[in-house]
Order: C-alpha cells, then structure tokens, then sequence
C-alpha cells in the first residue's frame, strides 16, 4: 500500500472512531497534563536524528556554532509511519521532534546566506520586536497596532543580525534594545527593557513566499489529518541570537529549522489550570518570562516541556499548544500551521 493510500486510509478510520476510541484519545490528553503536573521526570522516546547537512550554512561560523545536541522533554522520533504518526501524535495531540526530510522537501543550497542574500538581498522584509511577534499575529484583533519596521533583507543581516547583546554600531558598550543601537534601528523602543528582546523577520508576504515556495509538504507534512498543502500558512523566520517569540497557540503546526539552534518551552491545552503567560508584560520574551518563572514555578500548577530543536529538524506543534521560542543563534526556517480537520469537522458539527 503506497504512503499516499496508508494515509486516507488511517484518516478514514480517525473520522470514524469508536467511543473506545475516543476515550483512549481523551486519555491521552490528559496524561499530557497529568504528566506535567507531577513531579515525576519525564522520560521521552529518544531516537538520535542525524544531521545530514552543515548545520550552519554560512548563517553562522563554524567556530562559534552551538553543539547541535541539547536536552528535551519532548518525543524525537526517527521513523514514524503515517499510522503511527496520526495515532500517537495527532490525535492525541502530542508534540514529537522529527527529521526535517520526514515531513518537507527542502534543498538546503536554498537556504544558505549566500544564495539568500544572492537572491533576496533587496527585497523589503518587515522587522519586529521579539516582544511584539506575538501580538503582531493576534488573530483576535481585527487590526494589529503592532508597526514592523521595514528594510531590505540584506540591511538587516549585513548591519543589524549579528550585533552583540551589548555593543553599539561603533562597539561602545551599551544595551541594543532599551534605549540603545537597536531602538535607533528600529525606530521604537523596546517593550521589554532587556537585551533579551531583539528584533526578528518574522513574516508572511512576498519574500515569505518564494522561500516558502522552496519548501514542498511530504511524507507526514501531508497527511489527511492536516489541511491540503494549498491551505497551509506559511511563515518565514530569520532571527539573531537571542530573538523570538513569546507563548501563544494555534492549530496543528510544524516548525522547520533549516539552519540554526532553537530552544523551546511548551505546555498542553487544558480548562483545568491558568498560567499567568501574558499576565505581566515585562516577560514578553522567553528569556524573561523564565527568570520570572524559577522564581515562582512551585506556584504553578504546571512545569514547560523543554526542548532544544537543532538544524534539520521539524517540531510538531499540536492544536492549542501554547509554546515560546529563543532562538540560541541565528536561525532560519519556516513555521508551517497545517490545520485541524479534525477540530474543523467538530466545529462544524456543533
């Protein structure tokens, strides 16, 4: 049986699932939270996902890049079938760490700083605050008060995405976000008063689009539990170390790393407990809001699934899974929200 005839076929049967069934999933949902909740470790199926590519491409030397391998609290799996994948992952609504190749064509060559900057150097790329990516793409608000500051993509990496934590244009000491280099840059200043908060191509658009184009949904990217290829949204990213996005959600998404180092924490949806994410807006980075966390976790109904994502991996995100990202060096990929069918056809029938 061809992956294309596998996948209906699993759909098919997930469509039309016995109340055994979907207690086993409703199970499943809440071991996700009972887990957190405990105090018991968590100890992930951990298959070793090689990286079949420089894990820099040109973004970052050699010498300064981060080892690849880092910890995580979340399921890395080498070789998931589409049954597999769509029984322990998607419906359960569980989060999973994969080879890149195992959901996405993507030709690296692509990718590099070289033939980026070749091909896209002067296109004009929107640039926002880490703290306000996530406001920017609020969905709830009809219209984002959130302005990007734009420039062209090869302003950005040649003068702005390698500027340290805390060194001016002319290499004087002083903070880039709050007050310094970076609020010249961008025009506004900061929303978090730290160097955590560092500017971030995060976008949809044309650019967005002809990379975007270079990415081609396969294998378990496209199985009938997501939407079709021509409804995903797609978003590119580009980041300078230290630069990312703060806890939101959405539907089923899939986070391609192509070049670079990720760090993430995740917690699981759930009625049952309120996290105080958004409460403060000082921690509107991850950076931040994890000071502030050790300082009160046992507060905290829950703890953060914690995982380091490197190059060449693709992270499954679930339906309503609120998560935060900082990229630990430059990094560059595609965010991809594949959609729910599932949670559709629930929506539909209500």
């Amino acid at each position: 049986m061809g992956q294309q005839a596998e996948a209906l076929r699993v759909f098919k049967e997930a469509a039309q699932l016995p109340p055994a069934s979907l207690q086993r999933i409703a199970a499943a949902r809440e071991h996700n939270v009972a887990v957190l909740a405990s105090d018991s470790k968590i100890v992930p199926i951990q298959d070793q996902l090689p990286i079949s590519h420089s894990p820099w491409g040109g973004w970052t030397s050699e010498q300064t890049h981060v080892a690849p391998d880092g910890p995580c609290d979340i399921d890395t799996r080498l070789n998931l079938s589409v049954d597999a994948f769509t029984n322990e992952y998607v419906l359960p609504g569980r989060p999973v760490l994969l080879p890149l190749h195992a959901v996405a064509h993507v030709s690296y060559e692509h990718w590099t700083r070289e033939f980026v900057l070749s091909n896209h150097g002067s296109d004009i790329v929107p640039i926002l605050w880490s703290s306000n990516v996530t406001q920017a793409y609020d969905r709830t608000a009809a219209v984002s008060s959130v302005q990007p500051r734009r420039m062209m993509l090869s302003t950005y990496v040649e003068e702005h995405l390698y500027m340290r934590a805390n060194e001016t244009s002319s290499g004087e000491a002083g903070p880039r976000s709050s007050g310094g280099y970076w609020s010249r840059v961008m025009g506004t200043r900061a929303r978090v008063s730290s160097t955590a908060d560092a500017p971030y191509l995060f976008a949809t658009g044309a650019v967005a689009e002809q990379l975007a184009q270079r990415v081609e949904v396969s294998g378990l990217g496209a199985t009938p539990a997501f939407l079709p290829p021509s409804q995903h949204k797609k978003i590119l990213y580009l980041g300078a170390t230290s630069s990312g996005s703060f806890f939101h959600d959405h539907s089923n998404a899939l986070n391609l790393l192509v070049y670079g180092r990720k760090k993430w924490a995740v917690f699981p949806p759930s009625a049952e407990y309120e996290l105080d994410l958004n409460g403060n807006a000082a921690a509107r980075t991850l950076p931040n809001w994890e000071v502030q966390y050790e300082g009160k976790k046992q507060q905290l109904p829950l703890r953060p699934m914690r995982c380091i994502q490197s190059a060449g991996t693709a992270l499954f995100v679930p339906s309503g899974w609120k998560h935060a990202i900082v990229n630990e060096e430059v990094s560059i990929g595609v965010a991809i929200e594949v959609g729910d069918v599932a949670m559709i056809r629930a929506a539909e029938s209500i």
